[in-house]
C-alpha cells in the first residue's frame, strides 16, 4: 500500500482531476486525448502495483491533471470549472458507497480481472476492452447511488462510443479517489490543505 502523505494523496487527486477534466472534454467537444486515455485505462489494469508511479505508468502522464488541479484549488474562482468541482466531490461520495458494499467491490475485481486478461490480447485502448470497462462502471458502479450527472452537447451524450468513453474515465477517476483515501486523503484535510495540495502538485513532473 503507498505511503500515507501529501504527495501521494495529491499524485491521486490529480489523476481523478485529469479524468474528470476528460469527461468534461468530451461531453462537450466529443473529443478526448489519446494518451490520457491510455493513463486512465493502464491505472484500472494494475490491481497489484507496488507504487503510485507503476499505477499511473509514470508521473510524466499526469501533468495535464496537475495544471487542472491548480486551477480547481488555486484562488482564483474564475479559473475553476463547477462542473469538474462537483463530479469530483461526487466520486468522492461513490469511493465511499463502493467500500461499504462488499458485493460491489467483488463484482469490481472480478470484472477487471477480465479486462485484464482480455488486455493480454488486445491494445489497452482497443474498442473491446473500452466497452468492457464501460459496462463494469455501468453495472457496478452506477448502482451505487451518487449519481454522477455529466453535462455536455446531446450529439456528444447520445453517441455510445463517446457514452463509453466517459465511463472508462469516470471508472478511472473512482479508481483515483480509492487510491486518495488509502494515502490518507479526507475531504476535512482535502478543504484544509488546498495549498500543500497545490505546490506538492506543481512537483509531480519532477518526481523519479
Amino acid at each position: 500500500m503507498a505511503e500515507k502523505s501529501i504527495q501521494n494523496q495529491t499524485i491521486a487527486l490529480v489523476g481523478m482531476f485529469q479524468a474528470c477534466e476528460q469527461v468534461r472534454e468530451i461531453a462537450y467537444t466529443g473529443q478526448h486525448n489519446a494518451d490520457m486515455l491510455e493513463t486512465a485505462i493502464h491505472s484500472l489494469l494494475q490491481l497489484e502495483a507496488n507504487n503510485l508511479e507503476d499505477i499511473y505508468g509514470g508521473f510524466h502522464n499526469l501533468s495535464r491533471g496537475s495544471q487542472v488541479l491548480q486551477k480547481q484549488l488555486g484562488g482564483e474562482a474564475s479559473g475553476r470549472d463547477i462542473e469538474i468541482t462537483r463530479n469530483v466531490a461526487t466520486l468522492l461520495h461513490l469511493e465511499r458507497n463502493l467500500m461499504n458494499s462488499p458485493s460491489a467491490l467483488k463484482s469490481l475485481q472480478s470484472g477487471m480481472e477480465s479486462v485484464i486478461a482480455q488486455a493480454q490480447y488486445f491494445d489497452n485502448t482497443h474498442d473491446n476492452v473500452i466497452s468492457n470497462i464501460a459496462d463494469i462502471y455501468k453495472t457496478t458502479i452506477s448502482p451505487l447511488g451518487s449519481k454522477v450527472i455529466v453535462n455536455g452537447e446531446q450529439q456528444f451524450l447520445a453517441d455510445e462510443s463517446k457514452a463509453k468513453l466517459i465511463r472508462v474515465f469516470l471508472l478511472a477517476a473512482l479508481r483515483s479517489a480509492v487510491l486518495w483515501r488509502q494515502c490518507g486523503g479526507n475531504r476535512f484535510k482535502l478543504i484544509m490543505q488546498r495549498s500543500k495540495h497545490i505546490e506538492a502538485s506543481k512537483q509531480i513532473n519532477k518526481l523519479h
